[in-house]
């Protein structure tokens, strides 16, 4: 029979407990290590972590630099806001104006004669509208060639007054229709989409009949306005916006006057012909001195979090987590590397920190002299900004920059002009001094920059006078503008009568060898046919640097070292047109380092991604700790219970044998 055993019964002994005890003495030693190890390894993935947070911090403050706008603000006060306010860019310069409001922009707008209903027909056929100027006593037209006339037609379903409303607001063509009652009747009325005088309307019909049914007051003729015809009433004149500006009239065709006062935008409000209003612009100075101030205070900032990442406390005898980690030193040195370099492309007496009153400090941080930058913006104001952002400037007023590619080096680049950039166009023949338009000899095509404007037309008439040529020459202007094909593509022309020579040209308004124009249906009344003559359009051509550049349109591309940097040739003359300025600030330096640090497969990251593969693999040891712990305890175990269950039998036989030597004694 077998017998009947536990763990420890035999021998006395806790087994389980001996067991554990003996496991736990094992693991223990290797336990401790991993745990030193991963705590180190957590503080080291934490302290990266904190690094290129900081970092993205200052990212944020070095990429404000590397805009001119953030230190070439321009402030704007006016005594009188009720009457106009006004804003102003970097390119405006500091002063002061007097501005006087003499008359606010207002739209042309047109009413018909009262209608009993709102469903009343008025008639069927085609409203043609064209935009333009009116003379005081409103006896002549001439149509501005920029705006395209627009027809819009009326079929047996819109030929009610509300009809005609909702057709001509449905063509979206530049004129608001609406309709009011003002006690006599419903009024439909008519109002030009732009203000100005320029954009005063002029409306005909054609209902199908003999010219003259199309000026009576029947049907759709009741709407028609005109220099000769004026069946509609106007109800208000279209009237150009008039400023005076320090004694200078200025007009503009809207209440928004730009440009006139440069890089000043001013927003009429209400007009005062005798108030003068009071405009100072001055340079945003404490915008530029605060852009300065964080900059220091966040590098600063990010400057201690390095110091206590790396550094060593001998008071308390403790050291950074990253202490002599390489990638924390790449990233001071970089740092301190770029703001500690002359910025490329400059000039005069700001070139560097130090020039702005800012100084690297022997614990790494920044110190700001608040006077010394305080003197270089009031000194030259504009130099700071180019400091710290990346810019481009040209010497001659008609030469603008444009641009730069990732290789254009910093520097200063002589600019030379060897050829302008010109329009393509279309000179007619000369002697063209009175012409007769009828259906037999108005119609006309053209190419614009190898886009066709097809089945164009001119008015019917007779034109005899150089006034009325420069009228027929704005209508062909605003036909050819008109065309759907044209304003697709973005292209447009001008077309102008000369006078002196009696002819017609046809102008695009781009520049370069792809500006051409050309008669694909000739006009031979206008002079506008095989005797005519065809010129492409130029490049710009020059030099930037000593090195031929290349030209598209007005714009030169420079190659060398000026590889992609890119101006805008205004005009002006031939030969050497000073120099071209570009400089890679702080601002850029710093992104780049800073890009570097944070983008894809960065350091940092890089780092940090090793780290996290050590702590993957102390779980591995733990694991395989666990399993060779669990294979300790069951050894032990099994050798513990056979060791018990030895001496259990040991027992056993012990206490038989003395129970058989017992029974051997001779009893007394």
């Amino acid at each position: 029979m077998a017998s009947i055993t536990s763990s420890g019964l035999g021998s006395g002994l806790d087994i389980n407990g001996l067991v554990s005890q003996l496991v736990a003495a094992e693991r223990a030693p290797t336990t401790q290590r991993l745990a030193v190890k991963e705590a180190k390894l957590q503080a080291k993935l934490s302290a990266y972590g904190t690094l290129k947070s900081s970092l993205a911090s200052f990212q944020s403050t070095a990429n404000k630099l590397n805009s001119l706008s953030t230190f070439q603000g321009r402030s704007v006060s006016v005594s009188d806001s009720s009457l106009l306010t006004a804003t102003a860019s970097n390119l405006a310069q500091a002063g002061s104006y007097s501005v006087k409001v003499i008359e606010l922009a207002q739209v042309h707008s047109l009413a018909s004669a009262p209608f009993e209903e709102l469903s009343t027909a008025v008639g069927t056929g085609s409203l043609t509208f064209r935009f333009g100027n009116y003379d005081v006593g409103e006896t002549t037209f001439t149509q501005n060639g920029g705006v395209p006339s627009k027809t819009v037609v009326i079929s047996d379903g819109d030929n009610s007054l509300s009809g005609i409303r909702d057709a001509v607001n449905a063509a979206n063509i530049g004129v608001s229709a609406s309709i009011v009652n003002d006690g006599s009747g419903y009024r439909l009325l008519f109002s030009s989409g732009e203000s100005g005088a320029s954009h005063a309307m002029e409306v005909t019909v054609d209902e199908g009949g003999a010219p003259a049914a199309n000026e009576d007051v029947s049907g759709l003729s009741q709407l028609v306005f005109s220099a000769t015809v004026k069946n509609a009433t106007r109800t208000e004149r279209g009237q150009d916006a008039r400023v005076s500006i320090n004694g200078l009239t200025v007009t503009r065709s809207n209440n928004v006057v730009d440009g006139a006062i440069p890089g000043v935008t001013l927003n009429l409000q209400s007009a005062a012909p005798d108030k003068p209003v009071l405009i100072e612009i001055s340079h945003d100075q404490q915008g530029a001195y605060a852009a300065v101030d964080k900059f220091v205070t966040s590098y600063n900032e990010l400057v201690a979090t390095m110091k206590s990442l790396g550094d060593y406390k001998a008071d308390t005898q403790t050291a950074g987590v990253l202490l002599g980690d390489p990638a924390l030193r790449n990233v001071e040195s970089r740092l301190r590397q770029v703001l500690g370099q002359v910025v490329e492309g400059t000039s005069g007496a700001y070139r560097s920190l130090a020039d702005l009153g800012i100084s690297t400090q022997r614990d790494g941080t920044l110190s700001l002299n608040a006077n010394k930058l305080q003197h270089a913006i009031d000194t030259d104001f504009d130099a700071v900004g180019r400091l710290f952002a990346t810019s481009g400037r040209a010497s001659d007023s008609l030469v603008t920059y444009q641009g730069m590619s990732e290789n254009t080096r910093a520097g200063s680049y002589n600019l030379q002009v060897d050829r302008l950039a010109s329009h393509g166009s279309f000179s007619g023949r000369t002697g063209i001094a009175a012409v007769t338009l009828d259906a037999s000899n108005n119609n006309f095509a053209v190419s614009v920059d190898g886009v066709q404007a097809t089945s164009l037309s001119l008015s019917a008439g007779v034109y005899d006078s150089p006034a009325e040529l420069a009228g027929l020459a704005a209508e062909m202007t605003s036909k050819i503008n008109g065309a759907a094909a044209l304003q697709s593509a973005g292209i447009s022309v001008t077309v102008s009568y000369d006078s002196d020579q009696q002819g017609f040209m046809i102008r695009s308004t781009s520049y370069g060898t792809s500006s051409t124009v050309s008669m694909t249906s000739p006009i031979a009344s206008l002079g506008l046919d095989v005797g005519g003559s065809a010129a492409t359009g130029h490049d710009v051509a020059g030099s930037l640097g000593g090195v031929q550049a290349s030209g598209a349109g007005q714009v030169l591309t420079g190659a060398g070292a000026a590889e992609g940097l890119r101006v805008l040739v205004n005009g002006g003359a031939l030969g050497t047109r000073g120099d071209v300025n570009f400089a890679r600030g702080y601002g850029e330096g710093l992104g780049q380092v800073l890009n570097d640090l944070l983008g894809a497969q960065n350091l940092l990251d890089t780092k940090r991604s090793g780290v996290q593969k050590q702590i993957s693999a102390i779980s591995t040891e733990k694991t395989s700790l666990d399993e060779r712990m669990t294979a300790l305890q069951v050894r032990l175990s099994r050798q513990f219970t056979a060791m018990d269950a030895l001496v259990s039998q040991l027992r056993n036989t012990s206490t038989f044998l003395t129970q058989q030597l017992a029974a051997l004694k001779p009893s007394a």
